[in-house]
């Protein structure tokens, strides 16, 4: 209960690798539906790592993550930090 009570705030940074990944593609033409998975590495790196900010306020957090590492393999795609943001309930 004690989050419950008032506001905090948390920095840190986090690590994660992919374990695998695939994509479904529907469509519809003439009239049925043609489905399609593929698994395949997209050139994605495997390690993410990153920075975390959070802020809490009651039951209420927000928090932001930014990707140090490149979203994708180097020469394969364009060169991105994944940014990402949302609401914790």
């Amino acid at each position: 209960k004690y989050y419950r009570r008032g506001f905090r705030i948390g920095v840190g940074g986090f690590a994660g690798y992919k374990i695998g990944s695939y994509a479904k593609y529907v469509a519809k033409i003439d009239g049925d539906k043609k489905k399609n998975k593929d698994k395949n590495s997209f050139f994605i790196n495997n390690w993410r790592y990153g920075a975390r900010l959070q802020l809490g306020f009651r039951g209420t957090d927000i928090f932001v993550n930014y990707d140090m590492s490149k979203l994708f393999v180097s020469g394969k795609g364009p060169a991105l930090n994944a940014f990402s943001f949302g609401i914790t309930l």
